[in-house]
């Protein structure tokens, strides 16, 4: 979850629900988990730092659970750069520019202002109240929903079903599999469908 902070600062909280029945990987979330902490004058670079999979996982019964809910929040109009292998993505009014690199997970973005690129491998996009723009998201499987975006959209879409409403530039689209609706579109619509129908209104 990444939102708007009312402090100005960036703040970063990280919740675990976590079991396994090996203890010495139960000791180390105790021990190593920790934010790991990298700036200098043009970014600051946060990352989650966990214990490794104990390699008796992929050989013997050994059972483990970890959910991890991150909330990060940052002063408005911060440019962000995000990656996430496992879990959804939730970015709210955060004012600036976004890039977001995501494996596998539902993604909904409201209120980002600039650029925003979004590349995906599995999961729901959803981009909505974008100031400025461009917007481009390359997905290689899930649908994508599009509300109220304030400049050009480039979308690269292999497998999943395509809503756009409100679009106030131009659109370009290039889908692989799935249908495709847009609605709204003040600028130019150039799209290319390999299989799915596509209704313009």
């Amino acid at each position: 979850i990444v939102e708007l902070s009312t402090s100005g600062r960036i703040e970063a909280n990280a919740k675990l629900e976590y079991w396994s029945s090996d203890k010495e990987w139960m000791e180390a979330m105790e021990t190593d988990f920790r934010w790991q902490v990298d700036h200098d004058a043009k970014q600051n670079v946060l990352r989650l730092i966990e214990p490794e999979t104990p390699r008796r996982f992929w050989v013997f019964a050994v059972e483990m659970s970890l959910a991890k809910t991150v909330v990060l929040k940052v002063p408005k109009g911060t440019a962000l750069s995000v990656e996430d292998e496992y879990g959804d993505v939730d970015v709210t009014g955060i004012g600036g520019p976004l890039d977001l690199k995501l494996q596998s997970g539902a993604l909904k973005v409201s209120g980002a202002k600039g650029k925003v690129t979004i590349w995906g491998t599995y999961g729901d996009v959803e981009v909505s109240d974008l100031e400025q723009g461009p917007l481009s998201i390359t997905l290689q499987s899930g649908g994508v929903t599009l509300r109220d975006i304030a400049g050009p959209a480039t979308l690269d879409i292999s497998y999943g079903d395509i809503d756009v409403r409100d679009l106030h530039d131009r659109l370009d689209l290039q889908a692989g599999s799935g249908s495709a609706k847009v609605v709204s579109v003040s600028g130019a619509i150039e799209a290319s469908l390999s299989y799915g129908d596509l209704t313009v209104e």
